[in-house]
């Protein structure tokens, strides 16, 4: 879970701001999905924690990208409960 949510999320964060500066892109916008989850623990303690990472994260990213004077935006979207077939294992 944490190499998805964490590491995962922080390797493609790096390459695509990494691109968009090699691009002379200054306008770009990272979108990570987050979960409510990620900003109040519910019963899932590691979903929590890695999803409290990706707001931690991405909050980090727009403090780096604004004190760069970078255009640059950075967001997460936190939706609520989605039903999928991970949600009944």
């Amino acid at each position: 879970m944490f190499d998805v949510n964490v590491i995962g999320l922080c390797i493609c964060t790096r390459e695509s701001v990494k691109i968009m500066n090699g691009c002379g892109i200054d306008d770009g916008h990272v979108i990570n999905i987050n979960s409510v989850v990620g900003h109040k623990v519910g019963d899932k303690p590691i979903y929590a924690g890695s999803k409290f990472a990706v707001t931690a994260l991405t909050e980090g990213l727009r403090q780096e990208l604004c004190n760069a004077k970078s255009h640059i935006r950075s967001t997460s979207i936190s939706p609520g409960f989605v039903e999928t077939e991970f949600a009944y294992r």
